[in-house]
């Protein structure tokens, strides 16, 4: 069984997930990295996260990455779009306004 590491680049941040992320992080960059609690994975600067895949793939571990340059816009804003929500009121009839 492969050993499996999960990195979710962001535009500010990287989460990096998988047994023994910790302890490479610390090799790279010598000071250990910050728990999130929220997304259960350790937290660093996107460069790092670069270094911690290259590292990973010249050992033979499977990264699984998401996110990344191609997910952002120019702008930096998500490219995905949110749904838009209904905003035409519950009746119809032409008597009644929004208001």
């Amino acid at each position: 069984m492969k050993r499996v590491w999960s990195i979710t680049l962001d535009r500010n941040c990287a989460y990096v997930r998988g047994y023994g992320t910790r302890e490479q992080i610390i090799e790279l960059k010598g000071r250990p990295p910050t728990w999130s609690r929220a997304e259960k994975a350790w937290v660093c600067q996107p460069s790092t996260a670069h270094d911690v895949i290259a590292s990973a793939e010249r050992r033979g571990i499977v990264v699984n990455v998401r996110g990344g340059p191609g997910d952002l816009a120019p702008d930096g804003a998500r490219s995905q779009v949110s749904p838009v929500r209904n905003l035409t009121p519950a009746s119809t009839s032409p008597q009644e306004g929004l208001w």
